[in-house]
């Protein structure tokens, strides 16, 4: 039989309880019983819980109800989305009891939004579960492009949005509902507008549409686009500005330019409002008006960019001119600013040189140098010149000024020397003279090559400050300042550097150290201070005062001394992030404008959570930074831990110079070091936008939470943020590491910048997590690097940043640094540019030195800039290389010197060097930018050898600002002919231009003065090494070079000549050029390498021989090379030849006449001496010769006494060691013996006895071996 299953509905019932069911199955007795419980029907609201809470059409939601009745089959089952019934065979029932009905369903394809689910049974339909749930538009209106995001308040501005999924081929401007509603207080009201047209591109699915922005209040509007026929709607916000009053700010990059033109100028307009080309701007360059065909003009709604090449005004030569922008129909709003122009037809002042003098006495004369640029012509002499006094120095009796000399006239640079007489009656007042240079032959009716120039005259016994750097620093101070104090008398170079006081306002501070060189006036000195700028604690101008204690004089400095405000440091990165609260972490953090670290770590303060962090180390960041300077640094520590106030979250880290306590760096909130409670469930990992813990804070947004620490199974997770559930989207676990993840849904919200929230679990555990909220809208800066850089400019800065608008070209960008400085666009590199990230870089031009902030704006939605701090640096002076250090005192030699950051100069005369107190001559300016100046100079002269002190400094700082370097300078050593000069020649009676190379060392290679050899030869140089001091000479013989036993090379340099001697030879015929060894002991063995040259000619087939004494062997190898690269076999003439041969015994010793033959033809001879072996028994006479050293050692025909030795020193020889010590009467037992003191010349000469000297028997030696080997004592 069978079994089966009976589906039957029960009876109502009007009371709980048992009640006993009888089935009949057909007959009277096929009964079956069973037993029933009617339960209570539920009460009180359906509880409905459902994973998620939104999703696209066909999303499976799984919802759980409690208080629902019991159910059976998805038949029973009621369930309508939004009025739309779901058939059965969209429903899953998955359970249903006492505790809960399970069941799933697939959401339909229906419109988006926010739609209700309804859930019955059929039985009891009042027992109704609604839930709410977002459909999600799987094709949602996404904004494709948007012409602008601002508009002016007086909605004269059109805007043209083009959006995807928005709209169908038969929308209309009918359908389309825009309502703008402004964030203002004042005006509260939406705003509803027609669109001025819509259009569809079906292939596309794109609408474009276009309407006019109303009339609003300065600020943000949401603007809303509504089809209602197709539910279609999506949002975006616009922005309101004030239309810009008043006059315009503009600034012009660059400031100055040639008066004949063509200079690319830059204006910058803020306050001026936007317009659409250049065909709305007119723009004059003083009197001239240029076209709109001239203009290249780029505008938004916070800046315009109008840029020119600058006309020719060379005609009128102004030196100044005003740059002047209006738009048409806006003439009273101009915006004005001043260009300088550069005449390339006037001569202008460079230096005077000194700019302050001192008489002697009113008969005395100074020299002073005066240098002008753009004379226009070369090769001019003092009376191309006249000099005269201006009206302000005409009434001072006795002061003149005359030309002495022109120093040098270039086309760009005349430099003069200017003698100044006394003024007849002495003044203990300073006077400023002033004098005009002008040129003769000028031609023009303005005199533009005329200029004037100062001299200011000192009192006699006046002492002065003629120099000082730096001239300005942050009010930190401690680094070294260089002064330069003239006209000191005699009697103070014997004083220490401690009687100079600087007062610095309220502040003083003495000279660390001092210098003394006598200067031009007798009796009168000038010292070189050193000194550290004083910390003060607000910035401020000063004219320092230096006060000289011996003398009590007071003398002002020439000008103030600048103290500004220094950066605040910054924390830019702590790695590691976290670590626990329960044990120490080692970190490393990074700070950005800290105080120069002078005394280790005990400069440093830094504390977490106020708790006192343990130093470890520190290190600059740039090592090449002096360290006195502020600059940044990687600081290592470790963190404190274990006590009370340490706990679980983020802590403050505090980092300050123990000296600038008021001037920290701190890293708080989530940026601050992580704590973390090992024991506790803690958040290891918050994933939302752009890979962290962002959200938006216009549209909600999905965020993964990891959880650590979590063993406990659960069911169900809860979360809040700041107080107010978010819904759980899903979560997982792995009970076995304790690790649980959860998504949540975070609300938007544009009240928070950072949220904190709990993850809360049924056992009561719960972990905090935080999110950042930021503007989706906006970008966000990911990257910008370097984050500081010197004040010369000139590096590139790479930035990267995240929804950037997209850039079409350099222009679309605007980068300005701090509020008056804009990189120009030839300066701007887009590297790549599209809707989720944008990389480029930019060059920076020279700063100020300070800390700004760098903006980058698109232009024509100016509100989604981005902006960075930049530390611009003044970068300490440093001698980067010098070509030589090694000097002769005869002067001379070409130096070339670079230095780093050095003052930009524009002509050479600008710089001067010395070494020691000799002045370098003929210097040339290589280039000069404000990173690098490069310079060149020759040596002149020196009195004296050694290491001699050397400075550069600019002319018009002083040797305050002198750059230091030593040179070795020699006396000029003999000249020398050196290797691998040839000491033979080719003879040639036909030749002519022969080219020779001589090799001299110690000749300087600009002063050689001739090669002589027969006659004076024509000769170039064509190396120096500085090293080996050897210049290579390439010599030309030109004539025929005779066969002569010897000839001589003579160069002469100077007083200094070099005489080398050479063979002249007849390379016809064959000759040894070579012998490896040209002795031999008389018993032979020995073996020789001769070398021949032009051995011909050579049969292979014939034997070559050497004849020594009347001994003939026969050559064991020869190595042949062809000169005419035929094959040798049948060569004319070879080379080269290397013969190997071993030497014969023969019964003499002494020299002979060796010969090389070839089928009995001699080809070469050659001499070769044969030696007797040493008889070391007489040499030694009463001592003893080791024979055994002799015999391993010796490797000369000579004696040699050290293998002569004392009696006393023979040793004793003793058996150390016998190894078995007893075998088998037969024989045949190995025996191993040692013996210390034991010379053995051999194995044949050691006998092995055993027993008594009667009897003897004699071992036989299978094996012989020294252990250590020395002569006499060998083992």
């Amino acid at each position: 039989m069978g079994s089966m299953i009976l589906f039957f509905r029960s009876r109502p019932a009007t009371s709980t309880g048992l009640v006993d069911v009888v089935i009949n199955l057909g007959q009277p007795s096929y009964n079956v019983y069973s037993v029933i419980e009617y339960l209570p029907d539920p009460t009180g609201d359906v509880q409905a819980e459902f994973i998620p809470v939104q999703g696209l059409p066909y999303t499976k939601v799984q919802i759980t109800l409690k208080n629902f009745p019991l159910t059976y089959a998805v038949t029973e089952l009621d369930v309508t989305i939004s009025a739309q019934q779901l058939p059965s065979s969209a429903l899953i029932l998955v359970k249903s009891d006492l505790t809960s009905t399970k069941m799933s369903l697939s959401i339909p394809n229906i419109l988006p939004g926010l739609r209700t689910i309804n859930v019955s049974n059929a039985i009891l339909p009042s027992r109704l579960a609604s839930i709410p749930f977002t459909v999600i538009d799987p094709n949602p209106p996404t904004i494709e492009s948007l012409s602008t995001e601002n508009v002016y308040t007086d909605g004269k501005d059109s805007i043209t949005v083009t959006v995807l999924n928005f709209g169908d081929a038969n929308v209309s401007t009918s359908d389309l509902s825009i309502q703008v509603q402004s964030s203002s207080s004042t005006d509260q009201t939406a705003k509803a507008i027609q669109a001025d047209r819509i259009t569809y591109d079906s292939t596309l699915s794109l609408s474009t549409i276009t309407f006019k922005a109303p009339a609003n209040s300065p600020g943000s509007a949401v603007v809303t686009l509504t089809i209602t026929r197709l539910a279609d709607s999506l949002n975006f916000v616009i922005f309101y500005v004030a239309v810009p009053t008043g006059s315009p700010t503009m600034t012009v990059q660059p400031t100055v330019g040639k008066d004949t033109g063509n200079v690319r100028v830059t204006c910058f307009l803020t306050n001026f409002r936007k317009v659409s080309g250049a065909s709305d701007i007119r723009v004059s360059f003083g009197s001239v008006s240029l076209l709109e065909t001239q203009l290249t003009v780029t505008s938004s709604f916070e800046t315009t960019v109008v840029s020119f090449l600058s006309p020719d005004v060379s005609a009128t030569s102004p030196t100044q001119v005003q740059i002047s922008v209006f738009a048409i129909g806006r003439e009273s709003q101009v915006g004005t600013a001043q260009f300088g122009i550069t005449s390339t037809l006037r001569a202008t002042l460079n230096f005077v040189d000194p700019p302050q003098v001192v008489f002697a006495d009113n008969r005395g004369t100074k020299l002073v140098m005066v240098s002008i640029a753009n004379v226009g012509t070369a090769g001019l002499t003092a009376s191309d010149f006249e000099i005269v006094t201006t009206a302000s120095t005409q009434n001072v009796p006795g002061l003149t000024a005359s030309i002495q000399q022109v120093l040098q006239s270039t086309a760009t640079t005349t430099d003069f020397d200017i003698l100044l007489t006394a003024p007849t009656n002495p003044s203990n007042q300073s006077l400023a003279a002033s004098f005009v240079i002008s040129y003769k032959r000028d031609g023009s009716a303005s005199a533009v090559k005329s200029v004037i120039f100062t001299v200011q005259i000192l009192p006699s016994d006046k002492v002065y400050v003629s120099s000082f750097d730096p001239t300005s620093y942050f009010t930190d101070g401690r680094i070294s300042m260089k002064i330069s104090v003239q006209n000191l008398p005699s009697t103070i170079i014997s004083q220490p550097a401690s009687i100079f006081l600087i007062y610095f306002g309220n502040m003083t501070t003495s000279a660390t150290s001092v210098t003394y060189t006598q200067s031009g006036t007798a009796s009168k000195y000038t010292a070189q201070l050193r000194l550290r700028i004083p910390s003060v604690l607000d910035a401020y101008s000063v004219k320092p005062i230096l006060k000289i204690n011996t003398t009590g004089d007071m003398i002002e400095f020439p000008s103030s001394f600048s103290y500004v405000s220094p950066p605040n440091p910054d924390i830019t990165s702590l790695k590691p992030g976290e670590g626990f609260t329960n044990t120490e972490t080692e970190i490393e953090v990074t700070v950005s404008q800290l105080a120069g670290i002078e005394n280790g770590l005990s400069d440093i303060i830094a504390t977490i959570t106020e708790q006192s962090c343990q130093l470890i180390s520190f290190s600059q960041v740039n090592p090449a930074l002096d360290k006195s300077l502020i600059q940044d640094y990687k600081i290592r520590l470790r963190t404190p831990c274990c006590v009370p106030e340490i706990v679980a979250g983020y802590a403050t880290v505090f980092i300050a110079h123990r000296d600038f306590p008021n001037r920290y760096a701190l890293a708080s909130g989530s940026n601050g070091f992580h704590y973390i409670d090992a024991s506790a469930p803690r958040v290891s990992s918050v994933v939302g936008d752009n890979s962290g813990a962002f959200v938006k804070k216009y549209s909600s947004t999905a965020i993964t939470v990891t959880i650590e620490q979590i063993f406990q199974s659960f069911s169900s997770v809860s979360a809040t943020l700041m107080g107010v559930e978010v819904p759980v989207l899903d979560f997982s676990a792995d009970y076995n590491t304790g690790q649980v993840t959860v998504r949540l849904l975070i609300p938007s919200s544009n009240v928070y910048d950072t949220a904190t929230g709990d993850i809360t679990f049924p056992s009561g555990l719960s972990a905090s997590y935080t999110v950042t909220y930021y503007d989706e809208l906006l970008p966000s800066l990911l990257k910008a690097l370097p984050t500081s850089g010197t004040v010369c400019g000139g590096f590139v800065v790479s930035v990267q940043i995240s929804l950037f608008p997209v850039l079409n070209q350099n222009s679309d960008v605007l980068i300005n640094i701090g509020s008056s400085i804009f990189v120009l666009n030839d300066n701007v590199q887009l590297v790549s540019s599209y809707s989720a990230q944008t990389d480029l870089q930019y060059l920076s031009p020279a700063v100020s030195q300070g800390v700004y902030y760098v903006k980058l704006t698109p232009f024509q939605f100016p509100r989604k800039y981005v902006e960075f701090l930049f530390n611009y640096f003044s970068a300490a002076v440093f001698l980067k290389s010098i070509s030589s250090t090694n000097v002769r005192t005869t002067g001379g030699q070409t130096i070339n010197v670079v230095v780093s950051n050095f003052p930009v100069v524009t002509v050479s005369s600008e710089v001067l060097i010395f070494l020691g107190s000799t002045q370098a001559t003929n210097i040339s300016l290589v280039s000069s930018v404000c990173s690098e100046t490069i310079v060149s100079f020759v040596v002149p002269p020196l009195p004296t050898a050694g290491i001699i002190s050397g400075i550069v400094y600019p002319r018009k700082l002083g040797t305050a600002a002198a750059i230091d370097f030593t040179v070795l300078a020699t006396s000029p050593f003999a000249l020398q002919i050196v290797p691998p000069t040839p000491n033979e020649i080719c003879a040639c009676a036909s030749c002519t231009d022969v080219v020779q190379y001589v090799y001299v060392k110690n000749l300087d290679p600009k002063a050689v003065d001739s090669v002589y050899y027969t006659k004076n030869l024509p000769f170039v140089v064509k190396q120096y090494d500085n090293k080996t001091l050897v210049t290579i000479l390439q010599v030309t013989i030109t004539e025929a070079i005779k066969v002569v036993s010897s000839g001589n090379f003579i160069v002469t340099s100077g007083a200094l000549t070099a005489n080398a001697t050479f063979r002249v030879i007849d390379c016809t015929v064959p000759r040894l050029v070579s012998i490896s060894k040209s002795t031999s002991l008389n018993t032979g063995g020995s073996t020789i390498i001769l070398t021949i040259s032009n051995f011909k000619p050579f049969n292979y087939n014939l034997p070559v021989t050497v004849n020594f004494g009347g001994t003939v062997v026969q050559v064991q190898s020869a190595n042949i090379w062809s000169a005419d690269g035929a094959d040798i076999t049948s060569a004319t003439s070879i080379a080269l030849a290397k013969l190997s041969v071993t030497v014969p015994a023969v019964s003499i010793f002494w020299s002979i006449v060796a010969g090389v033959y070839q089928n009995s033809v001699k080809i070469v001879d050659f001499d070769f001496e044969f030696q007797a072996p040493c008889n070391y028994e007489e040499a030694c006479g009463s001592k003893y010769p080791d024979l055994l050293k002799i015999q391993q050692l010796a490797t000369s025909e000579t004696c040699n006494l050290q293998f002569c030795i004392e009696a006393s020193q023979v040793p004793t020889p003793f058996l150390s060691v016998v190894e078995p010590t007893s075998g088998l009467t037969s024989g045949g037992t190995n025996v191993r013996v040692i013996l210390f003191g034991f010379p053995a010349l051999s194995q044949q000469g050691v006998t092995i006895m055993v027993g008594s000297p009667s009897f003897p028997s004699y071992g036989k030696i299978v094996g012989f071996q020294y252990l250590t080997s020395d002569g006499l004592n060998s083992n």
